[in-house]
């Protein structure tokens, strides 16, 4: 039986400017078969056309990529980074267009080509980028075309031709009203819109998608609208690249009820008077950024449990954050500048792929990661003057730098578990630190500074004894113990300890 794929794409160019030539485009695609089923971790080959003029216009480059799908089906790739066919990306003279991208699809992974689809390069990236600068400019929609005030414009596609490719944008701009946009909805809004774009509106104060089956989108971008105060899409379970809500002034609703996924990143900035957000069953998300919420108050994701990255910074009223069975994250993870933050509680991560930091939460108590195991990147924790706890019972492997300092009330740090650190150990200024274990620490990449704490001699002594005893053995290293307070010598097997870690060519500074 002749088997029909599904490709939704999406397409973002780096640069800003039209007349500048952009060095790569991010193209994204999710691959389905005739059953509507995701081709998951399939193999697939692509090729790239750049056309020129119209949909059948000459080809000024071409190229080959071989890759792989994800399990939600998506590929991802940079346009202009394949194995070249012909012409040359960084030559394209943009400003001389339209152009077209014209896909080529193998799903057994090869060059036989089976699957063809084109669709216009638009330009709105370029277009909206007139928000950013000096003069401020106003956006308006009429019919198929989005226009700036100072004169550019684009023609936005309502399908793509081709076999097997088919692309809607759905876009309200300007100064639509509510009764124009449920017409528009009603009028545009059908199976195969995957681009649903709310931007820079006046009036506009409901945007509700109950009834028009919208269950899956590629992205939905709802931006620097003045009126709007309810976003409701009560159908929609996954989004298979960007989820935006920024620059919001005036919204307070954000209704998801079944959204399940979001292959790119959910992005909730600087939405005035938002003061909750809840996604009661969101289970995977690509990146996770909420910031800059004046009022958000209550933040629940009791169903997440993998995120790409997790960000929340500058959530000046927000005084707990639970995410009760997130268990993996892939990149970073990070949380700083919440001012009444008290509580965070990750009582089911196990592992960071990059970085983890908690930094500058004024009345954070206490922070616990009782099965936190590995994180790839570094590990920092400071500047939280009320931070009375810090537990890592489990965590054994660290392949950047531990930052632990400024942490005026920290008593006791124990890492009972911690086998190897691939940078450096970095624990000083905390102003009542009198206990640091490292019972089983191994391997340790860079330098030792656990300076400016209370640590008695004894606590020198036994960091002293666990340098020492590592094998191979640490040489070239700063080791930095001194300034304790009240001061704390070592003594007796410390003091021969310190005198084999220099004479096998370390730096060791102690009280």
């Amino acid at each position: 039986m002749k088997r029909l794929f599904t490709i939704i794409a999406a397409v973002l160019i780096t640069a800003h400017l039209l007349a500048q030539a952009p060095e790569s485009m991010s193209y994204q695609a999710v691959v389905r078969d005739n059953s509507n089923t995701l081709m998951a971790n399939t193999s697939i080959g692509m090729q790239i056309s750049i056309l020129q003029g119209s949909l059948t216009g000459s080809a000024v480059f071409v190229e080959r990529h071989f890759l792989n799908t994800n399990a939600n089906g998506l590929v991802s790739l940079e346009i202009g980074s394949g194995s070249l066919i012909s012409g040359s990306f960084t030559t394209i003279d943009w400003e001389n267009g339209p152009y077209f991208i014209k896909t080529e699809t193998d799903v057994n992974g090869g060059a036989n080509y089976t699957i063809t689809g084109t669709s216009q390069l638009l330009s709105v990236s370029y277009a909206l980028h007139a928000t950013t600068v000096e003069e401020k400019q106003t956006l308006d929609i009429s019919n198929d075309t989005l226009s700036i005030s100072d004169g550019n414009s684009v023609v936005l596609p309502t399908d793509t031709t081709g076999s097997g490719t088919e692309k809607t944008y759905l876009v309200l701009a300007g100064d639509i009203t509510d009764a124009e946009a449920v017409t528009r909805l009603q009028n545009d809004f059908g199976p195969n819109t995957q681009f649903l774009w709310v931007i820079g509106t006046t009036q506009l104060t409901v945007v509700d998608l109950t009834g028009f089956s919208c269950t899956e989108l590629v992205e939905i971008k709802i931006w620097n609208n003045q009126a709007l105060t309810t976003i409701t899409l009560p159908e929609l379970t996954n989004v298979w690249y960007l989820m935006q809500y920024d620059d919001n002034p005036a919204l307070t609703n954000i209704n998801l009820p079944v959204l399940e996924g979001v292959a790119g990143n959910f992005r909730c900035y600087s939405n005035d008077i938002l003061a909750s957000l809840s996604l009661p069953v969101l289970a995977s998300v690509g990146g996770f950024n909420c910031q800059n919420n004046d009022i958000l108050a209550s933040l629940s994701l009791p169903a997440l449990t993998t995120a790409g990255n997790f960000y929340f910074s500058t959530n000046p009223v927000l005084a707990s954050l639970s995410l009760p069975v997130l268990a993996s994250v892939g990149d970073y993870f990070q949380c700083f500048y919440n001012d009444i933050l008290d509580s965070l509680s990750l009582p089911a991560l196990a592992s960071v792929g990059g970085n983890f930091y908690c930094y500058s939460n004024p009345v954070l108590a206490s922070l616990s990661l009782p099965v936190l195991a590995s994180v790839g990147g570094n590990l920092e924790c400071y500047s939280n003057p009320v931070l009375a706890s810090l537990g890592l019972p489990v965590l054994a492997s660290l392949g950047g730098n531990f930052r632990c300092y400024s942490n005026d009330i920290l008593a006791s740090l124990s890492l009972p578990a911690l086998a190897s650190v691939g940078g450096n150990f970095y624990c000083p200024s905390n102003d009542i630190l009198a206990s640091l274990s490292l019972p089983v620490l191994a391997s340790l990449g860079g330098n030792f500074e656990c300076y400016s704490n209370v640590f008695p001699s004894s606590t020198v002594n036994s960091l002293l004894g666990t340098l020492v005893a590592i094998s191979p053995a640490l040489t070239g290293r700063i080791i930095y113990l001194h300034g304790q307070n009240p001061s704390a010598p070592p003594t007796g097997q410390g003091l021969t300890d310190k005198a084999t870690l220099i004479a096998n060519g370390n730096t060791v500074s102690t009280d």
